[in-house]
């Protein structure tokens, strides 16, 4: 099966021993159907990967124990979306330039993508970090969702974003989370086929989970400022400072959060909902390029016609 991302090493390990049929002592979640184990040395570190293989995702049990901080990278070649779940530990994740993508922290799992490169993890404590990682298949996770409204925009905006990365917002492993990890590991040394079916049931509890923390953030004014867009990206005058006007923003501080909660800028985001307005007038209502470009807020048709081009080629 097709490898989701590799991981790369500033250093060689000492060595890798697989350690499947006999995991070592300090290993806190044995998983006895993994189909890989492997135990890799360095100078006073220990990493301990535990992978599992299913037709839609790839999901990995990582545990580093080091007496110092310890720093390692993963590369992949498509765009991949993520659940992550951080058990112990504190691990920040970057660029190949160092700029920050997250922090996980214990206790806390969100759903990230990543698009093709190499990126840093860095775990930042001495001590032991471990990690729940799943890889999925960004089709089936879209066909999982398309009755949460909030949660399809949400992936949508994600996965669709040209910026390189993009992370969701963390949520709490509060008790119905626990919940759910408690029963993934007693299924651990079940039948393959159970403990398949049961990493299947996580990552749909994690995605529609978004769905709930979506709608309860609904009111906060960044999500407002979304809702606004949405609902008069036909106004030619609408910007961001037009927008600073009506909430409670500067214009740094806007771009800023926006991005942060979608991924994309005020502006990137408004330019994509009059596209794909002006799309479904022309697919749907047989409108042209000339009788389309003021119903969706342009001020000039060559703008449009330039803005329409780009998006029909991407």
């Amino acid at each position: 099966m097709e490898e989701h991302y590799e991981f790369q090493f500033f250093e060689d390990p000492l060595n890798i021993e697989d350690v499947r049929l006999d995991p070592p002592a300090t290993c806190l979640h044995p998983i006895k159907n993994c189909h890989s184990s492997l135990l890799y040395r360095f100078i006073g570190t220990r990493m301990h990967r535990q992978r599992v293989f299913v037709k839609q995702f790839q999901a990995e049990l990582l545990q580093v124990d080091s007496g110092e901080r310890f720093s390692f990278r993963y590369r992949t070649d498509k765009n991949r979306l993520f659940i992550l779940f951080c058990l112990r530990g504190d691990i920040r994740f970057a660029t190949l330039s160092e700029k920050t993508m997250t922090v996980a922290r214990k206790g806390y799992f969100y759903v990230s993508r990543n698009s093709p490169g190499i990126y840093n993890v860095h775990c930042r404590k001495k001590g032991t970090s471990l990690a729940l990682a799943i890889s999925i298949d960004p089709k089936w996770a879209r066909r999982k969702v398309k009755n949460y409204p909030r949660l399809k925009e949400a992936l949508n905006l994600l996965m669709e974003s040209n910026r390189e990365f993009g992370v969701m917002a963390h949520c709490e492993i509060d008790d119905e989370v626990s919940v759910w990890l408690r029963y993934l590991q007693l299924f651990a040394n079940s039948k393959k086929r159970d403990f398949r079916r049961m990493l299947r049931s996580l990552v749909e509890k994690a995605l529609t989970y978004y769905e709930s923390l979506l709608e309860h953030r609904s009111e906060e004014p960044i999500y407002r400022v979304k809702a606004y867009i949405d609902r008069n990206f036909m106004d030619p005058y609408l910007s961001v400072q037009f927008l600073c006007g009506l909430f409670p923003f500067e214009e740094r501080t806007l771009r800023k959060k926006f991005v942060m909660e979608f991924h994309v800028t005020p502006m990137e985001y408004l330019t994509t909902v009059r596209l794909t307005e002006a799309k479904r007038l022309i697919d749907q209502h047989g409108y042209t390029l000339a009788n389309v470009w003021q119903a969706v807020g342009y001020n000039d048709l060559e703008t449009f016609r330039q803005a329409y081009g780009r998006k029909i080629i991407s």
